[in-house]
């Protein structure tokens, strides 16, 4: 383990910030913490209670269980404040909790990587916030998660981890009932602004996502799992009198599919007005902030939330630029640092600048990575690989033909006029993917409509593996996988894919012989 940075010695911003946590003695959360946790608890079953409210019956006894779970969460809740304590100890923050299984955990100051304040509309009414410190130790949990704390001992304790991380200082210097850092006192410690997005940049953003569709598919199917025949009974009758109407009008087969195109159509428009909805509620006032070597990102609307990371943290760097995202001349750039966590996302860095135009990506980038090659030569993949990616899509197509067949007939062989259409997309995207390594950096693209390129420094690997599989000997091909710390398991890997084996070979030679000459850095 390397020695801690060499602190600078407190200064009396430094000193009053201790004092105001504590310096040494032990702390309770904020008394509303309690209502808190429960609202938290509560979430996970919102949807059930709203269809057991609304579809339920008086006479069902399980609706008292309900209120008992209820009664259960508010004293589990109310038991975790009066047992959670934190104490500010020289150069760490000692976390005490558990009512039965006492645990103590320290976390060194210097250590923490990623500092998260999450404000949702409750919060800001309370003038408090819930924080978040990630180090870079990995896992599924955060090292410390304080719901909640006042703003003011929330600002503190940030203000006090960046004087313990020996980093330029960012002190957002928010009072109780603010809702942003003062701007003009940001910029007295060297902080600058790099990007801002205006609202008509959010709602391009809502058009190129999926999120409103996903999201409106998984509400109708968990309300039709939740209410069942209740709903069928309370809303089914007339979907069922105006299927009944329309097959009374003869319609022939070609007047049933422009139905189900027209409600695929009306579908797609709700899910991208609700995607655009979600597009304002969360990225609303996107501030991309830089204050010496570290980055900031605030935004959101009715919940701000404000994290922070080292620049020298980022272990993975992705530009990506769907079909939709291309129409605005647009781009996305997503991240990865050391301390991001898959079930935290939305507390992360992850989405450093979620849209904006190619070039003002290339000058963030530029001046983020000096060495940043201003051209990079691509190498193709195998001239076979197609045949590999258009393989499962073929498959999957004679399978469900031979499934219909038994039950639709001969029509069910319309099915397969999909192969010439799978085998056309596999050629276009094994002609756009590609690997290149230079002298610092390991870079992976991908995707024809949607495309991705994916890059890292060689210093930032943490591992390289040699993948071959019998189909892959079969047709000489192999692959190389690059992984990164903090690496998220959805993310666009830098899996060198389908690459002649020979090359393969030279790659992954290469790089281990990188790896054992250049220290590793996180």
């Amino acid at each position: 383990m390397s020695p801690d940075p060499v602190q600078s010695p407190p200064d009396s911003a430094t000193v009053r910030d201790t004092r105001r946590l504590g310096a040494g003695a032990q702390r309770r959360l904020h008394p509303l913490s309690w209502l808190f946790v429960l609202l938290i608890q509560l979430r996970g079953f919102a949807l059930p209670l709203i269809v057991l409210v609304v579809f339920g019956r008086n006479e069902d006894a399980w609706q008292w269980w309900g209120l008992v779970a209820v009664a259960v969460m508010t004293l589990v809740a109310v038991a975790q404040y009066f047992t959670y304590r934190f104490r500010i100890d020289a150069d760490e923050l000692v976390i005490r909790s558990g009512l039965l299984q006492r645990n103590e955990r320290h976390v060194p100051l210097a250590r923490i990587q990623s500092v998260a304040l999450h404000r949702n509309l409750l919060h800001r009414l309370a003038g408090v916030a819930e924080v978040r410190l990630e180090s870079a130790v990995g896992g599924s949990e955060p090292e410390a998660q304080m719901r909640v704390l006042s703003m003011a001992d929330a600002t503190a304790l940030e203000r006090l981890v960046e004087h313990h991380r020996g980093a330029a200082r960012f002190s957002p210097a928010t009072h109780a009932n603010d809702d942003a850092p003062k701007r003009a006192q940001g910029a007295e410690v060297g902080s600058h602004i790099l990007l801002q997005l205006a609202p008509v940049e959010l709602v391009k953003l809502g058009l190129a996502s999926n999120r409103g569709t996903v999201l409106l598919a998984a509400g109708a199917g968990a309300l039709m799992q939740f209410g069942g025949e209740r709903l069928w009974q309370r809303f089914g009758a007339w979907p069922a009198e105006a299927i009944e109407w329309l097959s009374a009008q003869g319609l022939h087969p070609g007047g049933w599919a422009a139905l189900v195109l027209v409600a695929l159509l009306v579908a797609n428009v709700v899910g991208k007005a609700l995607a655009i909805a979600l597009a304002l509620l969360r990225d609303f006032g996107f501030t991309l902030e830089q204050a010496g070597p570290r980055l900031s990102v605030e935004r959101g609307l009715l919940t701000r939330m404000r994290a922070s990371a080292p620049l020298h943290r980022i272990q993975h760097w992705t530009l990506r630029q769907g079909v939709i995202l291309r129409l605005f001349v647009r781009s996305s750039l997503r991240v990865e640092t050391a301390a991001l966590r898959a079930g935290n996302e939305e507390q992360s860095l992850s989405d450093l600048v979620p849209i904006a135009p190619p070039d003002a990506l290339d000058a963030l980038l530029r001046g983020w990575l000096p060495d940043w090659p201003a051209a990079i030569a691509f190498r193709p993949l195998h001239p076979r690989a197609w045949r590999r990616i258009a393989l499962p899509p073929c498959v999957l197509t004679l399978i469900v033909c031979a499934v219909l067949l038994y039950p639709v007939g001969t029509p069910a062989l319309l099915v397969l006029a999909l192969t010439p259409c799978w085998i056309w997309l596999a050629r276009r995207q094994a002609a756009a993917a590609g690997y290149a390594i230079t002298e610092g950096y390991v870079a992976w693209r991908s995707g024809w409509l949607d495309r991705r390129l994916s890059f890292a420094r060689i210093e930032k690997v943490q591992a390289v593996r040699w993948v071959q599989s019998p189909f892959d000997r079969r047709h000489g091909m192999a692959g190389v996988r690059v992984d990164t710390a903090g690496a998220h398991p959805m993310g666009h890997r830098l899996h060198l894919v389908y690459l002649p084996e020979a090359e393969a070979r030279a790659a992954f030679q290469r790089l281990c012989v990188r790896l054992a000459r250049t220290p590793w850095q996180w």
